[in-house]
């Protein structure tokens, strides 16, 4: 079973509806889940497939490393609809959308990325993405 070290203070269902409110978005019900348990943090199995994950973000509790202040941040330049929860050990993000036509599918958004360039597809869901990460890198 996949732990999370260094995670910040616990959330409560009634912070993570004021985050969708506030960001007007819907977050995966697996995701809510994860963050209910973990909010943020450095997993113990650290990659999936060729990206090797640096950390979770926090929804909050976490300063400017939260994804509240990230978001702040960097909204505008990701593309529509993209919402990162993790980032690599190169600070490229690793999200999902939430847009219909791609609700949950998980992605990685390069920062040196030219606005027209597509986002690498990681897998379909979060619960995929989060029952394949290993403790070494593996092959596609």
């Amino acid at each position: 079973m996949i732990t999370f070290e260094l995670t910040e203070k616990t959330l409560k269902l009634e912070e993570i509806k004021a985050f969708e409110q506030q960001f007007d978005i819907v977050l995966p019900e697996s995701y809510t889940g994860h963050i209910l348990q973990y909010n943020g943090g450095m997993p113990t199995a650290d990659y999936f497939k060729g990206v090797w994950i640096d950390s979770f973000y926090p929804i909050k509790y976490g300063g400017e490393y939260s994804l509240e202040e990230t978001l702040y941040r960097i909204i505008d330049i990701l593309p529509f609809g993209f919402y990162p929860f993790a980032y690599d050990h190169g600070g490229n993000q690793i999200g999902f959308f939430l847009t219909e036509e791609k609700y949950g599918h998980i992605y990685i958004w390069y920062h040196d990325m030219e606005e027209d360039d597509e986002l690498d597809h990681l897998t379909d869901s979060f619960e995929e993405f989060m029952s394949k990460l290993a403790k070494e890198p593996y092959d596609f």
